[in-house]
Formats: structure tokens, C-alpha cells, sequence
């Protein structure tokens, strides 16, 4: 390989890696400080659901159980 050839995938793999870096860092959620000055943990959104056997319960993930119907608010994440 030429050094030509080197310093290009070199270049390629540092911004491939900069990009996923980057890329994590926009997807993170900022943290919501209290009046005191401390971070607050995130409250989860929890659903009501239905199961197929008519029984409710709650949900608190984004994704529908199998075999579930739940509610459609819209503060569901």
C-alpha cells in the first residue's frame, strides 16, 4: 500500500468514528436540573393498556406489548 493509500483510510475511519461520536452525543436527552441545582431522573411515560384477556395494565415503554392495545396520549415517547 502506498502512504497515500494509508493516510486516506486513516481519514476515512477517524471521520467515521467522529460522526458516530457525534451523532450519540445529539440523540442524548439533556439532563432538567430542579431548583436546587440537582439533575432530576426522567419520568417515564406509562401507558394503560388492555391485554387480550381484557386485563389493564401499565406500560411504561414506547413499544406495544404483543397481543395489547394502549392508550394514544400525547406525551408518549
Amino acid at each position: 500500500m502506498t502512504r497515500l493509500q494509508v493516510m486516506a483510510g486513516i481519514a476515512v475511519f477517524a471521520v467515521a468514528t467522529g460522526s458516530a461520536v457525534a451523532c450519540v452525543q445529539a440523540t442524548k436527552p439533556a439532563p432538567q436540573a430542579t431548583a436546587s441545582g440537582t439533575v432530576a431522573a426522567p419520568t417515564p411515560s406509562t401507558h394503560s393498556c388492555t391485554d387480550m384477556n381484557g386485563k389493564t395494565f401499565g406500560w411504561s415503554w414506547s413499544n406495544v406489548p404483543f397481543a395489547s392495545s394502549c392508550d394514544a396520549r400525547p406525551d408518549a415517547k
